[in-house]
């Protein structure tokens, strides 16, 4: 009896507590447009849940949408209903948006999708309509591969979109102090000459 209590309370707090998500239509090109990045990769390691969210390590295998190195992180949340679980080696299709200029996100209520070797036991078909290999194969040929950037691309593009404030050279310098020195000279004459035909 108290099994059966404890089973049915864990059953219903599943059903009230469950991750709501509105339906996903099948991946598209045009549902495509509403990621940022999209790719098939490898799971290199997972941090422990700082609380809310926390980073999973991806080895990107192939890139379809985006701009991505080879070895990325991506944010995801670990501790709502709407939670998303990672394990070392295991193969994801990844479908995330960037939140900051260099920081992926990945939401539970997404085509994100794990590959599970059993087809039988594979729920996300159920939601795509398509299998893994499926999708992958439709991915490869409506989105392309990608080239994965090198490191020191990737850092050259943010260097290049990032706002700089770069001060002016030694030269510059006396150069702009002299002529903010001439045109207050020039103020001051005039206005001083103004003042004293004004007399």
């Amino acid at each position: 009896m108290k099994k059966t209590i404890v089973v049915l309370f864990t059953l219903f707090a599943q059903i009230v507590f469950a991750c709501d998500c509105p339906p996903l239509n099948s991946i598209s090109v045009k549902e495509s447009e509403t990621y940022d990045v999209i790719f098939f990769g490898t799971i290199d390691s997972v941090d422990a849940c700082d609380e809310e969210t926390a980073l999973v390590y991806f080895t990107i295998q192939e890139l379809y949408k985006g701009v991505a190195e080879q070895y990325v992180s991506v944010r995801f949340d670990c501790s709502s209903s709407c939670s998303m679980s990672f394990e070392k080696n295991e193969k994801w299709i990844v479908y995330a948006k960037y939140v900051k200029f260099n920081e992926l996100v990945v939401v539970f209520c997404s085509h994100t999708r794990k590959y599970i070797a059993d087809k039988e036991k594979d729920y996300y078909t159920t939601t795509s309509l398509k299998t893994f290999d499926e999708e992958q194969k439709y991915l490869q040929s409506e989105l392309g591969i990608q080239i994965i950037v090198k490191r020191n691309v990737l850092n050259e593009q943010q260097k290049e979109m990032k706002h700089q404030n770069q001060l002016p050279s030694g030269t510059n310098t006396l150069l702009l102090l002299a002529v903010s020195l001439l045109a207050m000279l020039v103020i001051y004459f005039i206005t001083k000459k103004y003042f004293k035909n004004g007399k």
